[in-house]
């Protein structure tokens, strides 16, 4: 909202409606209003409206300003179009933003970006808690179990990749694509070599690891301790893909509190980390450690997976108590971190 022709008061001072919905005014700056625009709902339909008329009023003015029609592209829509029985975990992209879903029930299925969905795969495990794509077009996942199974391009079922010592709940690449780093219960990570299977323990943890993600040769790790406190730890990466010491990133029971479980995470390309939750649905934790709810009132819990498509759309596995399906949220200008496997 823009082309006031005075100059606006504080944040505080000024309310943006849309269709009779208030929106969050986040902004004033050169007379230009930024605001956070609400879930906006066609009472009769419980359609979520993208074209809506907005008014702006000042406190203490007798008018409201111009209103006008306001068209904004709808920033999260049900994606994967499931079916009610159908209940999703492990999501991956490839690099045509391809999207695969791991279900209950030992499949996978493929969802291209035309909307079309297929069954691309029967698993030999019931879900995967996470997948990634890696080199050659090969899915990698794993199942919370001790086991990383690859799907084969194409071919329609997966093959167990390696047998580890520990279970995994989460993985990634490292920079190189060659190691495949996986961590899980017991607070072990390790690193796989994709060329030749071999494995070794690269960091280990004094709690259980929740998820994994590797962003500007720091690999990020989300984890859990004995007395339930959470913490996200980094540890750098070498220059052979090993690990070295780890640090504490950010106290999520000291910010966040103690109420809510991560799930997952992600980054974008500028360094802001969002975390999926089962309360909050997305925390954003920007890179100078601020850190809100993401889009606040428009994602409810759980979010189980978060995976970034080749541009500005998050994907995530979306579980709430009416529906587990995978969400597709419009990131607007920001895009996704590389994943290196994903060529």
């Amino acid at each position: 909202v823009s082309n006031c022709d005075y100059k606006l008061p504080s944040v505080d001072s000024v309310l943006v409606y849309f269709n009779g919905t208030r929106g969050k005014v986040t902004e004033i700056e050169n007379n230009a209003i930024s605001v956070i625009v609400p879930k906006v709902i066609e009472s009769d339909t419980v359609e979520i409206l993208d074209s809506v008329n907005v008014l702006v009023s000042v406190i203490g003015a007798y008018h409201f300003g111009r209103s006008s029609n306001f068209k904004a592209a709808q920033a999260v829509i049900d994606y994967a179009r499931l079916a009610e029985d159908e209940d999703p975990y492990g999501i991956a992209c490839d690099k045509d933003e391809n999207l695969y879903v791991s279900l209950a029930g030992k499949k996978v299925v493929k969802i291209s970006p035309d909307g079309s969905k297929e069954v691309y795969a029967t698993t030999s495990f019931d879900k995967a808690s996470n997948m990634i794509m890696g080199p050659d077009g090969y899915i990698y996942y794993v199942n919370i179990l001790n086991f990383v199974f690859r799907i084969v391009p194409d071919a329609g079922k997966d093959e167990l990749f390696v047998r580890l010592k520990k279970g995994v709940c989460d993985l990634d690449f490292a920079p190189s694509g060659n190691i495949l780093y996986c961590g899980g219960k017991d607070g072990v990570i390790y690193g796989i070599n994709v060329n030749d299977k071999s494995f070794d323990t690269f960091a280990e943890y004094n709690a259980n690891i929740k998820a994994l993600r590797v962003y500007n040769n720091y690999l990020y790790v989300a984890a859990v301790d004995d007395s339930g406190r959470q913490y996200i730890y980094r540890n750098p990466i070498l220059e052979d893909d090993t690990l070295g010491e780890s640090e504490v990133y950010f106290d999520w029971n000291s910010k966040i509190g103690n109420s809510s479980q991560i799930q997952s995470m992600t980054f974008s390309n500028d360094g802001c980390l969002y975390v999926g939750t089962d309360v909050e649905g997305i925390i954003e934790i920007k890179p100078d450690k601020t850190f809100g709810t993401f889009y606040e009132g428009l994602i409810n819990p759980t979010c189980y997976t978060l995976r970034w498509g080749n541009g500005n759309y998050l994907y995530v596995t979306n579980k709430t108590s009416e529906k587990a399906t995978v969400i597709r949220i419009d990131m607007r200008e920001k895009v996704g971190a590389p994943y290196y496997g994903r060529k």
